[in-house]
């Protein structure tokens, strides 16, 4: 529940899903040398999402190219 601010009135919202937006730098946890990536860290991947290690794939805001 959440209150509007002007009217003082309360309201609910029943989102179907919420994306949150946590920054621009890609922070992976896994050894930067694994998979083939960008000049400042995103993953490279074609067009499946395949990156550049058979069975990885990339796909979200660290896959060069998303949007962000």
């Amino acid at each position: 529940m959440a209150l509007e601010v002007e009217s003082g009135k309360e309201f609910r919202r029943n989102p179907a899903a919420a994306f949150v937006f946590i920054g621009l730098d890609p922070n992976p946890q896994f050894p930067q040398e694994t998979v083939a990536r960008e000049d400042i860290g995103f993953i490279t991947a074609d067009g499946m999402f395949q990156a550049s290690v058979r069975g990885v794939f990339a796909a979200g805001d660290l896959r060069e190219g998303s949007t962000k």
